[in-house]
């Protein structure tokens, strides 16, 4: 988008880019005036009236008056049909008029049934595909249509979603098709998970009662944690986007197989996949099976596939394991999506699960909480990647930790170990992965240092 005004006089005086956002808006104002005055249809000038109120003000100031009012009347008439419960895309070419001059330019046009997610899952799309946005307006409008789609006087009201963007000139229309394609796609995506999200909170409700009637054995502790994960979760705190069921077969080294129709979201068709890539995505390794038969109710991790909607990342994944009777595994009720801000804004003893994580680690560290290096291990772990914190052990985070801190334990001698590199690697520098490598390596250390220390100390008690 071209740069404003106010934006080119950041970093100034503020009270001369508050100077410069006035004059943006006092000239966007005069542009739209001016503008208005080429449209005789009522309907194309309530349009357009829709069509830039509240758009940013340089987005308008980069046209002439009459080329502001060309753009209104191609996106009216590229809007003119949409079919019921489809999304309708075109990009047309624009001959646009500025003050520095004439230039070509491609405009897409969007119109959606309004809902969640489509304009920032749209530009994640075309940013993905490398296309320049120049100016954007996305309104929501009150249109009426008729059966076929068509914008009429009477028919059906319908409130919807348009997203017009200026790109680059497309050279070519196989380039226009690529991206059309793909926000036809997207559009997809963002219906399936709107369309089915009330489901898949229900979903989460009968997980919850399934895993209350037949817990696992002899596991109360991360039970109780993990329910109220659950619960924490359908609480506004994660976006879902799929949903499906496994059915647990120990035959053949175990398999997890889809239950037919029991997708929902972006999960709803058979093909969509979540973690395992290739021909056989049901045979289970030795090491997935054996954690699925460990008591542990949950399964956080992430997805191999990134979301179309809402944010170009990598899906979270929660698994609730789904029991028998008698506590062994039947199943799994698998959900797709990703943690919304709290999950990252909030510290770690707020969020159960990582609560239980972060006491059973301090607890074994066995410092005092208001001591000096209490509140040095505090701050670690309140500040360590939350989407590792996640899906992360207790053992190995405890490692990790101890390493990053990088004290010994003093709970039967007094010897103390400082890597100042590995606590500036994680608290300073944000090098995770180096971080992580070596506070391993120095937790082991700190392990066996601690062994000896404990076995000596109950030596010399013992002598």
């Amino acid at each position: 988008m071209t740069p404003s005004n106010a934006m080119k006089s950041a970093g100034t005086d503020p009270a001369d880019a508050a100077h410069a956002a006035l004059h943006d808006e006092a000239d966007a104002a005069r542009h739209i005036v001016e503008a208005r005055k080429f449209l005789k249809d009522p309907a194309q000038a309530a349009f357009f009236d829709a069509l830039f109120a509240g758009a940013p003000p340089e987005d308008i100031a980069r046209y002439k008056p009459e080329s502001l009012a060309a753009l209104a009347t191609l996106a009216f008439d590229r809007s003119a049909i949409r079919k019921p419960g489809e999304s309708h895309i075109e990009i047309a070419s624009f001959p646009a008029q500025s003050e520095s001059g004439s230039r070509n330019e491609s405009v897409l046009v969007a119109v959606n049934e309004d809902m969640p997610f489509l304009f920032d899952s749209l530009i994640a799309e075309l940013s993905a595909q490398g296309a320049r946005i120049h100016a954007l307006f996305h309104p929501i409008i009150n249109s009426t249509r008729d059966d076929a789609g068509k914008r009429a006087a009477h028919g059906t009201p319908v409130r919807e979603s348009l997203i017009v963007l200026v790109l680059d000139a497309l050279i070519d229309e196989e380039r226009a098709t690529t991206l059309v394609d793909g926000a036809q796609n997207v559009f997809a995506q963002v219906r399936y998970a709107v369309r089915d999200w009330k489901q898949m909170q229900t979903h989460l409700k009968e997980a919850i009662a399934a895993l209350k009637a037949h817990p696992p054995q002899d596991n109360e502790e991360e039970l109780a944690e993990g329910i109220a994960f659950l619960e924490w979760m359908g609480d506004n705190h994660f976006t879902f986007l799929g949903a499906r069921d496994y059915s647990y077969n120990d035959a053949d080294g175990g398999r997890l197989d889809p239950i037919d129709h029991s997708g929902l979201g972006v999960l709803a068709h058979v093909d969509a996949r979540v973690i395992r890539r290739g021909e056989d995505r049901t045979t289970l390794t030795p090491e997935v099976r054996a954690f699925l038969n460990l008591p542990t109710p949950l399964i956080i991790t992430k997805s191999n596939e990134r979301s179309l909607v809402h944010r170009r990342v990598h899906m979270d994944y929660v698994g609730v394991k789904l029991f028998g009777r008698d506590g062994k595994l039947v199943g799994e009720r698998r959900f797709v999506g990703l943690f919304t801000s709290g999950a990252y804004s909030r510290r770690p003893n707020e969020i159960p699960l990582l609560r239980l994580k972060v006491q059973h680690v301090s607890e074994r560290a066995n410092l005092m909480p208001n001591s000096h290096d209490g509140k040095a291990l505090a701050h670690i772990l309140d500040n360590y990647p939350r989407d590792e914190l996640f899906q992360i052990g207790e053992d190995e985070l405890f490692a990790t930790a101890m390493g990053a801190f990088g004290t010994a334990f003093t709970l039967a001698s007094k010897v103390e170990v400082v890597p100042i590199t590995i606590y500036n690697e994680f608290t300073n520098y944000a090098n995770f992965a180096l971080a992580a490598s070596l506070s391993i390596a120095l937790g082991l250390v700190t392990w066996a240092v601690l062994f000896v220390a404990r076995h000596l100390g109950g030596d010399l008690r013992t002598a």
